[in-house]
């Protein structure tokens, strides 16, 4: 869903925990409780419910509804009895102001001053000492989209902004940014997040001055030579692969899309991060200041957002379980108290579809869904899935449009296939022949 990874669009009011604010899309506008969320009315003094929409063409409606408010941030430091009294909100609106303010606890709101018409505010974070709010911006509403950004720092008393991007990322000139977070108990120590750095990895910022300078997880060197302030320890998540040796670019080791991002408030040492794959982070942060090296560690553990698309369990050998999955392929599982690492030589994005043959269990068969991929689509084992290789009786889908994805059914004896694409219909493949489609 466009804009998912903004926010926080649902807030609790630090100053009375029963006054809740959400950020609706749709153009449904801000919404308040004030009973901790047992009812709710309509902010109706809110003055803008946001105008983006990603694509207004899309019939299905995934990209052509309004994107609306992207988040609510309160100043803990300005109160009274009921709860605090300046609150931000962000919303998601182009060629005009998108940061409004209150400064009576919701009854009325003003526009800031316009920082970049062309960019949508992505997170604002308040930061107490500094009595500033730092928020971040993408030309796009993430978190696949955006191909531009800036980092703004809104000085509240003053009521003006400075532009503190990196300046590493203006040089790129490529990406947003999305993460955003300030370290509670060191003011002026921030981090933030490039959004749609898709090569040859995300990357990360972090400045201990306000954003006057900042350092980076990754740096060229002179291209293409690479520079990595961190150590990878994915133990817990074999899947996710690495550590690679240091000039290798193959993987995203940082991760992508990286919305969210959170330095403890009580640990300055301590950080986390949620990519398009897994929870990161670490608890060495404050190396990133004196070694700038630090150990990024996955610890999600065995725990993948994905969808199963087939499950297998072979009755001989030592593959208790096959599993094919969306976005990271499918797992050999000899020990159910342990992840695995993913189906490799091919590797499929999404894998779609997986069999055994009855009589021979030790022979397997999966199915990709690359469309656009220069290898088969099926791939072939006969050792329980320990390796794999391309079945070239399948066509290469990226210059035979259909032969992919679907579902594979492997015969008692393996020596025959039948391959179901919603492209192609129904093929067969017998002693890896070609396959050919089966006759109506």
């Amino acid at each position: 869903m466009p804009g998912r990874g903004m926010g926080e669009r649902l807030a609790i009011d630090p100053n009375n925990n029963s006054i809740l604010y959400f950020g609706a899309r749709s153009g449904n506008g801000l919404w308040k409780s004030t009973n901790a969320g047992a009812s709710w009315s309509k902010v109706t003094a809110f003055p803008d419910a946001g105008t983006y929409i990603p694509d207004s063409s899309d019939s299905s409606g995934y990209n052509s509804d309004i994107v609306g408010l992207t988040w609510v941030t309160f100043d803990p430091t300005v109160k009274t009895s009921s709860g605090s009294s300046r609150i931000f909100a962000g919303v998601a609106s182009l060629g005009k102001a998108n940061i409004y303010k209150t400064t009576d606890g919701g009854s009325s709101w003003s526009a800031l001053p316009i920082f970049n018409s062309t960019l949508i505010p992505h997170k604002g974070v308040h930061s107490p000492a500094e009595g500033v709010l730092y928020v971040t911006f993408a030309n796009g509403a993430g978190p696949y989209d955006g191909s531009a950004g800036r980092v703004g720092k809104y000085n509240i008393t003053a009521g003006t902004w400075k532009d503190i991007t990196p300046t590493q990322a203006i040089s790129d000139n490529s990406y947003g940014f999305g993460g955003l977070t300030v370290d509670l108990q060191k003011p002026g120590t921030l981090m933030v997040a490039a959004l749609n750095e898709w090569w040859p990895d995300a990357n990360i910022f972090r400045t201990l001055d306000g954003g006057s300078t900042w350092s980076p997880l990754w740096e060229w060197n002179g291209y293409p030579t690479i520079n990595r302030y961190f150590g990878l320890d994915n133990s817990l998540a074999p899947y996710l692969g690495g550590p690679l040796s240091n000039q290798d670019v193959s993987l995203k080791l940082v991760g992508w899309m990286i919305e969210t991002l959170n330095i403890d408030p009580f640990d300055s040492n301590h950080w986390l991060y949620g990519t398009g794959a897994t929870v990161s982070g670490g608890r060495d942060l404050l190396k990133w200041d004196s070694t700038h090296n630090v150990t990024i560690k996955a610890y999600a553990a065995g725990l993948e957002e994905t969808a199963v698309l087939g499950l297998i369990s072979p009755s001989s050998g030592t593959a208790h379980l096959l599993s094919v999955v969306g976005d990271i392929g499918g797992f050999l599982h000899t020990n159910l108290n342990t992840p695995a690492k993913v189906f490799a030589t091919p590797t499929y994005g999404t894998t779609t579809g997986i069999d055994y043959a009855g009589n021979k269990p030790s022979q397997i068969a999966r199915v990709g869904n690359i469309p656009s991929d220069t290898n088969p689509q099926v791939a072939l084992s006969n050792d329980y899935g320990a390796t794999w290789s391309a079945d070239y009786a399948a066509p290469v889908p990226s210059s035979n449009a259909g032969y992919a994805g679907g579902t594979i059914a492997y015969s008692a004896n393996g020596d025959t296939l039948l391959w179901s694409t919603s492209g192609k219909g129904v093929q067969i493949s017998k002693n890896q022949a070609s396959f050919t489609a089966v006759a109506a």
